[in-house]
């Protein structure tokens, strides 16, 4: 945080919320035309109209009410879930932003803005959140089956944390990768050296996924700060700042 503070990054706190807002305000209004559909339908498979029984009417809005919590709560199942992983490919181009901007900071080191690089990095930031989520999902249900043998049962939870900050760091470090040319076998080789590196930028954000719902909603400012972290570690394990690095995100 004191990189932040001391540069002044704080307008990249924004884009968090602007997206928070964004994906409730979407999800509230899918669900909610999602529910007139499903109760229309409902309507004309039982008839509902024509119903003239007393209490028919309050019957009617309960099943709507019910439709409505039901699709509300599994709303917030899915975000608590893939929360995660949503908040990394929507904020795919401003955590690309923020590891240039840190590196430029640190190194003095500019990039001149380039469309077609913007929009590739975009595309390898969705690209890579989209992989690891899918990865994470088939270790952890390797590790849950694993969790099954008494001995190595207890191992469970803590590698199931450590899967889940290594994909985030992974995500976070990436964009440094990408800008010194690694392709993405190369950026998956150079991580793979470097797994503490991944692990330990992104374990504020994996424990604080931990917390349901708020930690979705706080994972945006976490990924910048994951982010500003990464590529300063990035810096100073290869070595590359012109200028001494004694803070970190």
């Amino acid at each position: 945080m004191s990189f932040i503070k001391d540069h002044n990054m704080w307008g990249f706190f924004i884009f968090p919320i602007v997206i928070n807002i964004g994906l409730f305000y979407l999800g509230f209004s899918v669900t909610s035309g999602l529910s007139d559909s499903i109760f229309d339908w409902l309507k004309d498979f039982l008839g509902i109209s024509s119903w003239e029984f007393d209490g028919a009417d309050t019957l009617s809005s309960v099943i709507w009410f019910l439709i409505w919590i039901v699709l509300k709560i599994l709303f917030f199942f899915l975000y608590a879930y893939l929360g995660g992983y949503i908040v990394l490919i929507l904020m795919s181009p401003i955590l690309a932003w923020v590891s240039e901007r840190t590196e430029k900071l640190a190194t003095g080191r500019d990039y001149p803005f380039s469309l077609k690089r913007f929009i590739t990095d975009v595309i390898r930031g969705i690209f890579i959140g989209v992989r690891s989520f899918v990865l994470e999902v088939i270790i952890t249900l390797a590790i849950v089956i694993i969790g099954f043998i008494p001995i190595l049962g207890f191992l469970s939870p803590i590698l199931l944390f450590a899967v889940s900050a290594y994909f985030y760091g992974f995500s976070f470090i990436d964009y440094s990768s990408e800008r010194k040319g690694l392709k993405m076998k190369e950026s998956m080789s150079y991580v793979s050296r470097r797994k503490g590196l991944a692990v330990g930028t992104a374990m504020p954000f994996s424990a604080l996924l931990l917390i349901p719902y708020i930690g979705q909603m706080l994972a945006g400012f976490t990924a910048v700060i994951g982010t500003v972290g990464a590529t300063l570690a990035v810096l100073e394990v290869d070595g590359q700042s012109q200028t001494e690095i004694t803070s970190h995100a």
